[in-house]
């Protein structure tokens, strides 16, 4: 027993000496990137990615994805008097576009048309971060969108949300007081030490990256043609309406922060490849093909809808902007690389559908921005 114990001891000793050490080379250097840390957003200035993909014809080969000194995809802040229209995209994995090029994602296309239609003047960043929920997109607004006075914010949401009250999801630390149940629980004690260990706070992320994949919110080429299907599309279980409610006061939240700050917020329902019918790419039957998580298409897509749905309803009741792109995308293969995912085609498809539903309201906002201009 006395050598079990010293056999104990030292072990202790060293996981505790081991630990020191990784937290000291943590704080002088972590080589991870991660874009939540310390229960905060920390964006990635000036920053350049190359990407190789291998993913046949649906995305470039070699990727390259750029930010700008702002932490954002798009060009550089205008001069006041030189920008006719700003405009932000905000969002997560569906508005980032990670794995799409310079100049082919959805902001960037609309941009071109906004440009063609509204003059050179106007400027568009894509201030999407992958992973991140209403949450996440609040506390950009407080803490950087605000300074830069954007006319107009889209926002692309509803995918990161399901589930979040349940699920560590990426922004879910940043809410330093959020309750994940009782504050001696092992998840809240983990969220206060991250505030401060530089090991736990990597840690909890790379946690959080395990989470997301395993709710199949990760980044994967799929080939739909080999994909496993159900023998029906089961019954569709819809998610508790106190869910539901909680995400509603979310988007007002966010449409109650961007009027504040002076921006004309325009909420878009989230979009995907799995609900009801076949694929007309590939003939492959979207309501009972297998999407992960013991749910077919049509059960994924129930469960997204009842999101969509709350957006739909918030939009009205508030007044704000909607564009149903859930609604009006073709459930088309050829759009998507894996279910939420846009391909290059996909952005495309995308930026036509925003800015037609758009392009009467972001030219009347492009006049009364020129209009103010001149008081």
């Amino acid at each position: 027993m006395r050598i079990l114990m010293k056999n104990l001891l030292a072990l202790a000793l060293g996981l505790a000496v081991a630990a020191m050490a990784a937290e000291a080379c943590l704080r002088l250097y972590n080589p991870l990137p991660f874009r939540v840390k310390n229960a905060d957003i920390v964006l990635p200035l000036n920053a350049r990615y190359h990407i190789t993909t291998h993913a046949g014809s649906k995305l470039d080969p070699e990727v390259v994805h750029t930010k700008n000194s702002l932490g954002f995809r798009g060009p550089e802040p205008l001069a006041d008097k030189v920008a006719a229209l700003r405009i932000v995209t905000i969002g997560g994995s569906t508005t980032e576009c990670f794995y799409i090029s310079d100049g082919k994602t959805w902001p960037d296309l609309l941009l071109a048309r906004c440009r063609a239609d509204l003059g050179p003047g106007v400027w568009l960043n894509n201030a999407g971060l992958d992973g991140h929920s209403t949450r996440g997109h609040a506390l950009l607004l407080r803490k950087f969108l605000g300074r830069l006075k954007p006319d107009v914010a889209l926002f692309l949401v509803g995918i990161n949300d399901l589930d979040i009250e349940t699920r560590a999801g990426y922004d879910l630390a940043i809410d330093r007081s959020a309750d994940l149940g009782s504050r001696a629980s092992l998840a809240a004690r983990l969220r206060q030490l991250s505030l401060r260990s530089e090991l736990v706070d990597t840690l909890v992320n790379l946690r959080r990256a395990w989470f997301a994949k395993r709710a199949g919110l990760h980044h994967a080429i799929l080939d739909f043609r080999s994909l496993p299907s159900a023998a029906d599309p089961g019954r569709a279980e819809l998610p508790e309406a106190d869910r539901l409610n909680a995400y509603a006061e979310r988007l007002r939240e966010l449409l109650a922060l961007s009027r504040a700050q002076g921006m004309t917020p325009v909420l878009l329902t989230q979009p995907a490849l799995y609900g009801g019918g076949l694929d007309p790419d590939t003939g492959l039957d979207l309501g009972t093909v297998q999407t992960g998580g013991g749910l077919t298409g049509h059960m994924a897509w129930a469960r997204l809808e009842a999101y969509n749905d709350v957006t739909r309803r918030v939009a009205r009741a508030e007044g704000a902007e909607l564009v149903d792109l859930a609604a009006a995308l073709p459930k088309r293969s050829a759009f998507f690389y894996d279910f939420i995912h846009f391909s290059n085609a996909g952005n495309e498809a995308v930026a036509d559908i925003v800015f037609t539903a758009l392009r009467d309201f972001l030219t009347r906002a492009a006049a009364d921005r020129k209009g103010a201009d001149r008081l």
